[in-house]
């Protein structure tokens, strides 16, 4: 048996379309959907991302600058990076039919331009969205802002420059240094929320979350979805966590959403960079 074929008929064939493993943040999502599901047979009302920030709110090491950040990460899903100095949100209180409402203007991050027909650009360079105040953070911001007598708030953290050893850094570095500091943070109240839960509660779950949301929402179609998480293609959307439409849910900070731009148009749609959801808060 010189080409070894009994051997070869022995070992285990090799796995030709091995299943790609989730996301650690669609594997934590799934398992705080499991959580409040299980909450909600005693507490019909329980939401796990109300009960995150009720135990935020209670932290005594968390300023009213990090408490902003964090409500901007779950009101809009950004990244992390685009709350650094270098880009920032923008959030404007304003008024709509009678509702208090923010708008979110957010630079992109992972940008890029078209560099010829065949190579198209990626990520949107700016985008807004529109909501009216409904869920616990999104009111929190709204009375944040309203308290600082100003209608107008820039939410950014600062880089650090050098390293402690002072070692000068790049600004890519200081970038993701800063990723990785809110991600502790974010991981540190998620622990104090759900000290059962084996998952980190990270920045990124909260934008799965939101894209979940938006895709149960009949109203929003995958266009809006993708301009809202600052992308050129509704390709990217099977990357982001599941759809709640399984579970007939719909969700308070999709439902708070009312209008989404964004700088390019969203690929495979005719409309343009203009998406409104309705200026008539009881629009379906």
């Amino acid at each position: 048996d010189p080409e070894h074929r009994a051997l070869r008929r022995k070992q285990p064939k090799e796995d030709t379309n091995p299943k790609k493993k989730p996301a650690p943040a669609i594997v934590a999502l799934r398992a705080l959907n499991r959580h409040e599901n299980n909450k909600r047979k005693m507490h019909p009302t329980y939401c796990w991302r109300d009960h995150f920030w009720k135990t935020a709110l209670t932290d005594d090491y968390v300023s009213a600058q990090r408490y902003a950040i964090i409500a901007t990460l779950m009101l809009t899903g950004c990244r992390p990076v685009e709350l650094s100095d270098r880009l920032g949100v923008t959030v404007e209180l304003g008024e709509a039919n009678g509702e208090s409402t923010l708008t979110f203007t957010v630079k992109g991050a992972k940008t890029a331009l078209e560099s010829a027909p065949e190579i198209e650009g990626k990520g949107q360079a700016l985008r807004s969205i529109g909501m009216i105040c409904q869920s616990p953070e999104s009111i929190w911001l709204r009375d944040h802002i309203a308290q600082s007598g100003s209608a107008r708030l820039e939410i950014k953290e600062a880089t650090t420059p050098r390293s402690p050893t002072g070692m000068l850094l790049s600004s890519a570095e200081q970038e993701r240094r800063l990723t990785v500091s809110l991600g502790k943070l974010m991981t540190r109240l998620g622990a104090r929320a759900f000290p059962k839960q084996k998952n980190n509660v990270t920045p990124y779950v909260f934008r799965h979350v939101l894209a979940a949301d938006m895709r149960a929402d009949e109203r929003i179609s995958d266009e809006i979805i993708a301009a809202c998480l600052g992308q050129q293609s509704t390709r990217t959307l099977q990357h982001y966590g599941g759809s709640n439409r399984g579970r007939k849910l719909r969700s308070v900070r999709s439902q708070q959403i009312i209008r989404v731009t964004a700088s390019s148009p969203i690929r495979r749609q005719k409309q343009g960079p203009f998406y409104d959801l309705g200026s008539d808060l009881g629009a379906n």
